[in-house]
């Protein structure tokens, strides 16, 4: 009886020695999944951040772009109108 009693002991012992050691490995695999975690949500909200302001940049771009082919619209109309461009360039041979 008393082999038995100290076989049970001895092995409820280990077991909870190896249950022990799964279980802080398995916390210190669940605090580097949550550090990873946090690097990673980190960084999309970096990322979301330039995407917007690229996208902002764009627009403004866009714009700009509207802008300068009206003008350049009106300024075929105007030399088409009759008013002819100065273009005070020497030609391309000199």
């Amino acid at each position: 009886m008393y082999l038995k009693n100290m076989f049970f002991i001895s092995f409820v012992l280990v077991f909870t020695l190896l249950f022990s050691k799964i279980l802080i490995s398995m916390s210190e695999k669940l605090t580097e999944l949550e550090e990873k975690f946090s690097f990673l949500d980190r960084t999309i909200e970096e990322l979301n951040n330039v995407v917007f302001r690229q996208m902002k940049k764009i627009d403004e771009l866009e714009e700009m772009i509207k802008y300068l082919s009206s003008q350049i619209e009106q300024l075929k109309d105007k030399s088409e109108g009759g008013m002819q461009v100065i273009d005070d360039k020497p030609p391309p041979h000199y």
